[in-house]
Order: C-alpha cells, then structure tokens, then sequence
C-alpha cells in the first residue's frame, strides 16, 4: 500500500512540474535563451534528465521550435533562428534515413533468401521508400545548406602578408 501511495505522490509531482514547464514556456517571448539553471530556478523543477525531457516535451507541445545549445538549454525560435531549425531537421532525417538504408542492405545481405515472399516484398518497399525519402531530405538540405551559408567576400585587391624574420 505504502508503494502505491510513493508512486501515486510521484505520478502527482511528475504532473505537476510538467504543467509548470508548460506555462513557463507558454510566457517566453520568440528568441528567448531558456538556459537549465535559469528555469530551474524560475520554475522549481530539477534540471536533470528527466527534467529536460519534461522541458522538450513542453516545447514540442507548445509549438516552440528551438535551438539547443549543447549542456546550456534551448534558443527559441526566430524569424532568423527559423532556417537553421529546419535545417538541423532535415540533417537528422539524413542521417536517420542513411542508417535505416544501412540496416535494410544488412538485413537483405544476411537474410533476403530466407525471407518470406511477403517480408521480401515489404523489405523491398520499404529500401525503395528510404530512396526516396534520402532524395527529397539531401535536396531540401542543399536548399537549406545554400540559403544559410553565409556569403563569402570578394575582392581583387592584393592582401599583404606580414614578414617574418626581417
């Protein structure tokens, strides 16, 4: 009985520092830096793992796209910030996609002719619909790749290198 009750009191308290997250979230302006240490002393919830678990689910469930910077806490998103986003999706689709493809080549290697006509049809399907899938996210990572890439000077001027020694 003590058990249920301990877990009971957990699942309340889990509920609860998720709805605090929520509306943390809900007040932060576009473009706002919600670094770890900085919500968990605006919101009273831990900054561990399952706090910034707690933390990204209220993002996602609030429309809040983001940045994250790495061991610090998520950049929200901005009219300048937004590319960038989208373009840091579509390289983890890439990714993702490029291991599926790995692991659909294995398995036909290892597997193919001991397979069913059915899962040889479906393996099949499925390392057609990956090729497609890489297609589309490689070209929209290009777009992406060129809109944010920043422009590089020219110029037909001589640069002088200093002189060393003399």
């Amino acid at each position: 009985m003590e058990d249920a009750v301990k877990r009971a009191q957990s699942e309340q308290q889990k509920s609860h520092d998720y709805a605090v997250l929520l509306a943390y979230v809900e007040e932060q302006p576009h473009g706002a830096f919600l670094e770890y240490k900085m919500v968990e002393d605006s919101t009273g919830v831990a900054m561990d793992t399952r706090g910034k678990a707690k933390l990204r689910r209220a993002l996602v469930h609030c429309h809040r796209p983001y940045l994250v910077v790495r061991d610090t806490g998520y950049i929200l998103s901005t009219a300048k910030t937004g590319g960038m986003i989208v373009a840091d999706q579509v390289r983890g689709v890439v990714r993702r996609t490029r291991r599926a493809q790995g692991v659909v080549a294995d398995v036909r290697g290892n597997h193919f002719t001991e397979m069913s006509p059915e899962a040889q049809v479906q393996l099949l399907f499925s390392q057609s619909s990956l090729g497609a899938i890489a297609l589309a996210a490689e070209n929209d990572q290009r777009q992406y790749g060129q809109q944010n890439r920043p422009k590089h000077a020219t110029t037909d001027e001589a640069i002088a290198l200093p002189l060393f020694g003399g």
